[in-house]
């Protein structure tokens, strides 16, 4: 019961010392009880779809909840990606001597041993096995050099680290660097009833709902575009604008074929051919606004890592190459995190392709943007 202790938790509470006794309760926000245990994993129910979930806060960070963690990350990614996933629980306030552990939502949650490295790859294992899964035998090793490569991470720049972060990904099987995230959809191309950050003023170019409208745009108090029309293609906008100075003269906006950004001119006024850039604002509001991107899923965040932090190190170094591929492979592998495009683009800098780096840039801030 979500309610209430089960019965048979009920009835083996009047088994155990009060001391144990006491340890029953509910984990915090899922209405779930923590069961005594042993401080090993016990044998649990084998179900298939999962969330694995690891708590690395309290005590159970001090007794290698963030390397236990870490261990779930790598092996789970070796497993069906539809089938597990793994993440970080809440404190639930036992403190035990050990980590709190929970392979499924049907499973209830037991202290596993992470003292040592290896500790943590058995417990990992052994959870993961309860939902069902299997851990591949070479993902032991892609964790233990991953953990090298943290490790030697730690001491800064250093052609070791660079060796070691190399070895890491070596070790990673091939499908493990196929793409994790999904790419946006296209915002599409429609003009009507949008809102826009714009580079003129700093301020929101807002749009009306139609184009037969004649003043159809504002900017603040600023500017106002009318006599508006757009191109077959609904992608150019062009017409007239007044400025609150009295000014005037005409623009032409072009929208990127994805619908995120526009770039265009304003001719006349004090100054000619103005260049007026802007990215669609989003229509979420309070606390239903969210960020476009997204972290990568913990079960590639590591992957994703070693493969900005190698690349980081080799830009260091003057490696410009290498340094943007392992940047592009980042980006490609999660194409929703804006970490990725931010070191591309610096990376594009440094290799002299402004372009390149523009373009990572815009993506870099969309993704950061709200939707």
């Amino acid at each position: 019961s979500r309610c209430g202790l089960s019965a048979h938790a009920q009835m083996l509470s009047l088994t155990v010392t009060s001391a144990v006794a006491a340890t029953l309760r509910f984990t915090a926000g899922l209405g779930y009880p923590i069961l005594p245990v042993e401080h090993r994993p016990r044998s649990a129910p084998v179900v298939m779809a999962s969330v694995l979930t690891v708590c690395k806060g309290g005590s159970c960070g001090t007794n290698g909840g963030s390397t236990l963690l870490d261990a779930a990350c790598v092996f789970a990614a070796g497993c069906d990606r539809e089938l597990l996933d793994v993440k970080t629980a809440n404190c639930c306030g036992e403190c035990p001597v050990g980590v709190m552990i929970r392979p499924s939502y049907k499973i209830p949650s037991y202290i596993a041993l992470a003292a040592t490295a290896e500790q943590a790859m058995d417990s990992a294992e052994e959870a993961i096995s309860a939902t069902g899964a299997s851990v591949r035998p070479e993902m032991r090793q892609v964790f233990q050099l991953a953990q090298e490569a943290e490790r030697i991470f730690a001491d800064g720049f250093s052609v070791d680290a660079i060796a070691a972060a190399a070895a890491a990904l070596a070790a990673i099987p091939t499908d493990l660097l196929e793409p994790w995230q999904p790419p946006l959809e296209p915002e599409g191309t429609s003009w009507e009833g949008t809102s826009w950050e714009e580079s003129l003023h700093g301020s929101s170019l807002v749009l009306s709902e139609s184009t037969a409208n004649f003043e159809f745009g504002t900017v603040g108090a600023n500017l106002t575009l009318c006599g508006c029309e757009v191109d077959a293609d609904n992608r150019q906008l062009s017409g007239d604008w007044e400025g609150s100075d009295g000014s005037s003269g005409s623009f032409v906006l072009t929208m990127s074929e994805d619908g995120r950004f526009f770039r265009g001119q304003l001719d006349g006024g004090e100054a000619s051919e103005r260049i007026w850039e802007g990215m669609r604002l989003g229509v979420g509001t309070g606390m239903r606004r969210r960020r476009r991107g997204a972290e990568p899923p913990l079960k590639a965040a590591w992957i994703h890592d070693l493969l900005l932090r190698r690349s980081r190190l080799l830009l260091a170094k003057g490696d410009t190459n290498l340094a943007l591929e392992g940047a592009q492979q980042a980006v490609a592998l999660c194409c929703r995190a804006a970490s990725g495009y931010a070191l591309l683009a610096e990376v594009a800098e440094a290799c002299g392709d402004s372009e390149a780096a523009a373009a990572a840039h815009r993506e870099n801030r969309w993704l950061q943007s709200f939707a």
